[in-house]
């Protein structure tokens, strides 16, 4: 099991892990996820045409607290999507962070609670990472389409995460969540 606490390192079961020593994305795993919502499917798609043929690997495991949880481990060297809920990544960026990563959005900003698009790395493929982003249009979503006049509602799905929040702050995370992620606690 992964496990950390802000500021005493990070974990699985009782080792310490530790993000990857990749100097640069040429020895990288990179993961991304398939997103949901279709204003982040051509970001993430012209990330990967432009990434593939320069990174080791690019590879789409699951949740963003798997991927997470494995950049932190040194499994993979980074991890971007271009929109996240907090619940999806708060736990999985402490981990990233403890474990010696950098995590930001897209465009390079330190990430908050407040944040939805994402990249979490090892630090050292940070910035060529945020780089090959701009250079694709990649650093959020596409502007709105326009909707088919037949296209049907999305659909809502559950998600079910364990994030665990210190007494003190319960109640400012829990008014944080209701109020559609606007305020911000960091991590």
């Amino acid at each position: 099991m992964f496990h950390t606490i802000k500021g005493t390192g990070a974990f699985l079961n009782d080792k310490q892990i530790h993000v990857s020593d990749a100097p640069d994305i040429s020895k990288s795993v990179i993961f991304t996820g398939s997103p949901p919502n279709p204003r982040a499917i051509s970001p993430v798609l012209r990330s990967i045409t432009s990434l593939m043929p320069r990174a080791r690997t690019i590879r789409m495991l699951g949740t963003a607290a798997h991927m997470l949880a494995y950049v932190a481990a040194g499994r993979a060297s980074a991890y971007f999507e271009a929109d996240l809920n907090a619940w999806d990544s708060a736990a999985g960026v402490l981990l990233v962070r403890e474990a010696g990563g950098r995590v930001t959005d897209l465009t390079g900003e330190e990430w908050q609670l407040s944040t939805r698009p994402i990249l979490a790395t090892n630090a050292k493929v940070h910035d060529e990472m945020l780089g090959e982003l701009e250079k694709t249009g990649s650093t959020g979503l596409d502007p709105v389409a326009e909707k088919d006049e037949e296209e049907e509602e999305e659909a809502v799905f559950g998600v079910n995460v364990n994030l665990y929040v210190k007494a003190d702050r319960r109640e400012d995370f829990i008014a944080c969540i209701q109020n559609n992620q606007k305020g911000t606690l960091g991590t």
